[in-house]
């Protein structure tokens, strides 16, 4: 299931950087488009689609050994928890 705070959103890729925009904006003031490193975009862009944190986490974790999966939750939640805390 997507979690409705991702319906006002868009992920869009601009020269080869990622940038999380805002699409439900008035005009002022301005949110202005959250730059996304290439790992950032890839989880955002997951749980836009509707995939849940932990199978993300997982997803990742199998291919990272040595980071744990709950390790990676938990940076998965505090991206979140930034993006929609500062947007």
């Amino acid at each position: 299931m997507i979690d409705e705070r991702w319906k006002n959103y868009r992920l869009r890729t601009l020269c080869g950087a990622s940038y999380l925009v805002c699409v439900a904006q008035s005009g002022r003031p301005y949110q202005k488009p959250v730059e996304l490193n290439g790992s950032a975009a890839h989880i955002i862009g997951e749980l836009m689609s509707g995939r849940d944190a932990a199978g993300v986490a997982s997803e990742i974790a199998a291919g990272e050994p040595g980071i744990s999966e709950e390790q990676i939750l938990s940076d998965i939640e505090s991206l979140v928890s930034q993006i929609f805390t500062e947007n």
